[in-house]
């Protein structure tokens, strides 16, 4: 029992989810009318059905954020291990690993996070887009979908937009043009600012 216990914390405790406010879940989320197709895929996918890869697009404040969280806690509550990242934040990371005083080698903190059962990748497409950085989003995108690994994915941006910004390898990926061989789930979301929406006015 200590053992479960102690594997239990280790894997809230590395799953990196927000700070501050209340968490985040499927319970907590107002059901509005434009955001029953992407909470039923993201329950579906949380519960390992589909496509292990799950894209939501939509704009800002759509309500993205929160179910990018509910899916990492559904996985934690599942005795599954979960990664949470903004992306940019996790490229800046990525980056320092390259510093002389640097105490994380870039190819073994790869492997660390594709040991996560789920990654989640918040706000794709925001971060400052460079040669270095389009090749480290699309390797580790390509391994996790070719090893049939879980992937979570938000973004603000269209597909022509990622794959103007981004590069056709990686939308190709994550935006299958055959739905019956596609290896993700695409949710595009249209709608009001679910912040202003929901009780309270923020989340």
């Amino acid at each position: 029992e200590q053992l479960k216990e102690s594997k239990k914390a280790l894997r809230w405790s590395q799953a990196n989810l927000p700070h501050g406010g209340h968490a985040r879940t499927f319970e907590n989320l107002q059901p509005l009318p434009y955001l029953a197709e992407a909470i039923e895929t993201a329950r579906a996918f949380s519960a390992r059905e589909g496509p292990k890869c799950l894209v939501l697009i939509g704009p800002v404040g759509i309500g993205k954020s929160h179910l990018l969280e509910a899916i990492c806690r559904k996985n934690l509550v599942n005795s599954y291990s979960a990664r949470y990242e903004v992306t940019a934040d996790w490229l800046v990371r990525l980056r320092h690993s390259f510093d002389a005083d640097a105490d994380e080698d870039l190819y073994e903190l790869l492997a660390w996070y594709q040991k996560f059962d789920l990654l989640a990748l918040d706000d794709l497409g925001l971060e400052k887009v460079t040669d270095w950085a389009t090749e480290r989003l699309t390797a580790v995108i390509d391994e996790r979908i070719r090893n049939g690994l879980r992937l979570a994915i938000a973004s603000n941006s269209t597909e022509e937009e990622i794959q103007n910004t981004l590069g056709t390898r990686l939308s190709s990926r994550l935006f299958g043009a055959n739905p019956e061989l596609a290896s993700s789930k695409v949710v595009v979301i249209q709608g009001q600012d679910y912040r202003r929406n929901r009780p309270g006015g923020t989340w």
